[in-house]
Parts: C-alpha cells; sequence; structure tokens
C-alpha cells in the first residue's frame, strides 16, 4: 500500500499515521523509506513524536522512533501519546470548569452579602429619616 505510513505536523510535533491493516514488520521498513526521502525536509530538528492509526506498545513506539532518528537527523525528544493527551485535557477542563464555578459561587455569595448590607443600611437610613420625619412633625405640631 503505498500510503500506509503518513507523516503529519501538529502543535506538539510530528505524528506517523499508520495503517492498521499493514504487518508491523512492513511498516518498519515503509517508516524507513519515508523518513529516509523526508529527512533533508526535516533536518536536524528537535521535535516531539506520536502515532496514530494502529495500536502499538511502548516498545514498538520507541523501535520506531529509534528508525526514524538512525535514518533522519531528527532529534526526538519525546513520544506522544495523544490519548493521554486527551484525557489530560479533559480532566483539565473538568478542573477549571470546578474551579470556575467556585469563582462564581463566591462571587455570587460576595454580591449578595453586599446587597444584605446595602438593604440594611438603606432600611437603617429610611427609619432614621423616618424617626427625623416624625420627629419634625411632632415638633410642627406642637406649635
Amino acid at each position: 500500500m503505498e500510503n500506509s505510513v503518513v507523516i503529519k505536523g501538529n502543535k506538539h510535533g510530528i505524528v506517523v499515521v499508520l495503517n492498521e491493516n499493514v504487518p508491523y514488520d512492513d511498516l518498519k521498513e515503509q517508516v524507513r523509506d519515508k523518513f529516509i526521502a523526508s529527512s533533508k525536509f526535516f533536518g536536524n530538528a528537535a521535535m516531539a513524536l506520536g502515532f496514530e492509526g494502529r495500536s502499538m506498545t511502548f516498545d514498538q513506539q520507541v523501535e520506531m522512533a529509534d528508525i526514524i532518528t538512525d535514518v533522519s537527523q531528527l532529534n526526538i525528544v519525546c513520544l506522544i501519546d495523544e490519548k493521554m493527551l486527551l484525557i489530560h485535557k479533559m480532566v483539565l477542563q473538568r478542573i477549571l470548569n470546578m474551579h470556575n464555578i467556585m469563582i462564581l459561587s463566591r462571587i455570587i455569595r460576595i454580591v449578595h452579602r453586599m446587597v444584605i448590607i446595602k438593604q440594611q443600611v438603606l432600611m437603617k437610613d429610611s427609619f432614621i429619616k423616618g424617626l427625623c420625619v416624625q420627629d419634625r412633625y411632632l415638633k410642627l405640631r406642637a406649635v
């Protein structure tokens, strides 16, 4: 198969998409050929490397990374597991959502307290004004 190995770039580095229907040993040869052909393009860049399309053990990923570094000048700084990145993103999003909910509830409590305090002040103020009005009324009436 001609497109059994596809190299894609992402924000972390490069992802090698492997056809799951091709035997592993054939894929190793195709990865070797693909990176020999594209070694000038990548140069000696430092990149993260990930694999998609085929389920691979960690040892198989390391073996593929070794093949890539042997035939190219790429400096692979780490292996990326896209599934783990997705899980980390989901967990982080949940933490942020919980944090935002906590912040919003604190803001609501603070605003609620401010409204209560403002109501109390207004009630005291109107009560004092009411007393003043009544006192004036009483004074005027006594005259």
